[in-house]
């Protein structure tokens, strides 16, 4: 809206996001009224899936005669392979030198934690999110990798916002039930985190009564004999704390595999083929714009459902389910479909490169001259 106003004649390609779709449109009928005017305006409207353009259209159909699909690109430089030793201990030197790391989540707030979960205080829960810097490390990160570097069994993990709409819980809760279980690495922020500390409290402790309270905010459907069952879950779950884009492909070369378990309808999966190129196995939810590029390297490997999970009520027994199939793949098989992923997402269809290939072709198709270097 703002471009095509400030603009006036001159052509334009309008970019949509998901976010623009499920948190702005979806919520408020003026912001698709004023959305509406922007895209109308629009030579060619660009979108990082067929999903996310699709519910655009649900919303504004008037364009749907201008849409092209132009998905982000992988950094691959940055998310590539590496033995899982190397990277982890990458990760804790460099941190090691963070100024940022002292405003990390403190130790002593697992005790905070442990307190409101026995009190059943979901305020205290709340209140604990802002008692420390969210967009920092963990001060004990360090320590924690360089301990995780040693674990040359499975190692499964997630990379994103810790908030429900992620998903996370429903991990955490699949590690209760699958079997043999392996040890995980979550990496990330948000005011969700105590929240999914006290999850992991409640079922390291057996606990189906703390399990129950914090279903309030997040469905945990596990029997009382799962949650029993999950007792001791505490020592194979590390948590880092937000780690950033310098950090973020070393986590993902050390995964085995790399779980999204989101939620909210995403307009694509960049996060899943980051992991990939950095040589984790993606296990993806099968919705939205994730649906999309689950198939894509499905099809890549032949493997029809072997890197996707049906999300929905059952999504942590699906997760587990999908946990177990990958990590009962002989180890040998299981590292060249990884050597394979990674070289197909570093290759010419998920770089940069083919990205700017396809936006400066919508912005071809407006008329305006297009410069490039030689």
């Amino acid at each position: 809206l703002i471009a095509g106003r400030a603009l006036g004649s001159i052509p334009y390609v309008a970019k949509i996001h998901g976010s623009d779709v499920e948190y702005a449109m979806r919520k408020q009928q003026r912001y698709v009224d004023l959305a509406r005017e922007g895209l109308e305006g629009a030579a060619s409207v660009a979108g990082a899936s067929r999903d996310v353009l699709e519910r655009l259209v649900g919303l504004v159909p008037s364009v749907a005669d201008r849409l092209r699909v132009v998905h982000p690109g992988v950094e691959v430089e940055r998310f590539r392979p590496m033995p899982r030793r190397e990277a982890l201990l990458r990760i804790a030197d460099l941190l090691q030198e963070d100024p940022a790391l002292d405003r990390g989540r403190p130790d002593g707030l697992a005790r905070d934690v442990g307190r409101a979960l026995r009190l059943r205080d979901a305020e205290a829960l709340d209140r604990l999110a802002g008692a420390y810097d969210q967009t920092s490390p963990d001060p004990a990160a360090p320590e924690r990798l360089r301990a995780l570097s040693g674990h040359d069994g499975p190692l499964v993990g997630y990379l994103g916002k810790l908030i429900p709409q992620k998903g996370v819980h429903d991990l955490l809760a699949a590690l209760a039930v699958v079997r043999p279980r392996p040890r995980a690495l979550v990496v990330g922020f948000g005011t969700f985190r105590e929240w999914l500390e006290a999850l992991v409290a409640a079922l390291d402790a057996g606990d189906p009564d703390a399990v129950a309270f914090l279903d309030e905010r997040m469905p945990v459907r596990l029997s009382a004999e799962e949650v029993a069952a999950a007792a001791g879950l505490a020592q194979h779950v590390t948590f880092t704390g937000r780690l950033d884009h310098r950090y973020a492909g070393s986590a993902a070369a050390a995964l085995d595999v790399l779980v999204v378990p989101s939620i909210l309808e995403e307009a694509f999966g960049m996060v899943a083929l980051e992991g990939t190129a950095a040589g984790a196995l993606p296990l993806v939810a099968r919705h939205s714009g994730l649906a999309e590029v689950a198939a894509a390297l499905e099809t890549e490997i032949e493997r029809p459902g072997l890197l996707s999970f049906e999300p929905g009520p059952d999504a942590a027994r699906s997760i587990a389910g999908g946990l177990e199939r990958l990590l009962a793949i002989p180890q040998g098989e299981r590292r060249d479909l990884a050597r394979k992923l990674s070289a197909h997402v570093g290759g010419d269809h998920w770089g940069w490169q083919r990205t700017a290939d396809l936006l400066l072709g919508a912005v071809s198709e407006t008329g305006m001259p297009l410069e490039r270097p030689s």
